[in-house]
């Protein structure tokens, strides 16, 4: 069983005690277990300062990796540089994100002109992955979540999720024999870009009701070929505003379902969300 799970760049802030280093490899060969970072606020950090590149971080473990605590890994491109930091390489046996930890790539944005590339987050995994820290995601053309060829084990997210502004949302791709679970609220908010697609393949829940899902010109939901799972999805709100379609459920089984809730108020007060102004069928169905 072979995973690979890249996830997108994602801003943050980091805490005290930051260790500035430019390393290539940081675990290698692999080691039996690690348990990264426990501790408080402890951080394995590559970044660039200037036109050099950082170098990437690379952590390899026939074991687990856990990141727990007030503790992150990170990959960064500061004001001043122009280089590029190399990003986050994770291959381990399962992975767990604590929900106070960080594993980001991150560029920052406020030197006007600004060129470096932060790098993505490799993570490769023989079995589960766990990431109970929240996700945001609010840049151009990014995603919040992207997980695609996975063959087997679980991937369970219970922080929060949010993809705002012109950011690409949760993207799930072929990922036959893996199910992939939300259990924190998602808020995805991406005008013309899809916001929740899964296609090809495994089983997928989201049970948060507070989750809303909002877009423009591109579909809001997009399930196919995909089983949605015991558990269901469920949002609040599923609103988009010219999209070819709205929603669109295609072979995704019969074990679970997908039920927009609104806030609890009358049957007729709009609260869970709006589809309009399609330029196809608002919502099509085939069978889910």
């Amino acid at each position: 069983m072979h995973r690979r799970n890249p996830l997108p760049p994602c801003g943050g802030g980091l805490g005290r005690g930051v260790a500035r280093t430019s390393p290539s490899h940081l675990s290698e060969p692999p080691i039996p277990d690690v348990r990264t970072l426990s501790g408080a606020e402890s951080v394995i950090a590559a970044s660039t300062f200037g036109n050099g590149n950082s170098g990437k971080i690379k952590i390899a473990a026939k074991g687990n990796v856990l990141v727990s605590d007030t503790n992150a890994i990170v990959s960064t491109v500061e004001s001043t540089g122009a280089g590029d930091s190399g990003g986050i390489q994770i291959d381990a046996s399962s992975f767990e994100l604590g929900n106070s930890s960080q594993i980001l790539t991150f560029a920052d944005a406020s030197k006007t002109g600004q060129k470096g590339n932060a790098g993505n987050i490799d993570i490769t995994t023989t079995g589960n992955i766990t990431n109970a820290a929240s996700i945001t995601q609010a840049t151009a053309a990014q995603r919040a979540i992207n997980i695609s060829g996975s063959t087997g084990g679980t991937i369970a997210f219970s922080g929060t999720v949010s993809s705002t502004g012109t950011s690409t949302g949760i993207n799930l791709t072929t990922n036959t024999g893996t199910t992939i679970n939300f259990t924190g609220q998602l808020t995805l908010n991406t005008s013309t870009n899809a916001a929740f697609t899964a296609t090809g393949g495994g089983t997928i829940s989201a049970t948060n009701a507070n989750s809303t899902i909002t877009t423009t010109t591109a579909t809001a939901l997009n399930v196919a070929n995909t089983t949605i799972g015991a558990s269901g999805l469920t949002f609040q709100s599923i609103s988009s505003n010219g999209s070819a379609n709205g929603i669109v459920l295609t072979s995704t089984g019969t074990t679970g379902s997908l039920v927009v809730t609104g806030n609890g108020g009358a049957s007729s007060d709009g609260s869970g969300g709006t589809i309009q102004a399609t330029t196809g069928h608002a919502i099509i169905i085939n069978n889910a």
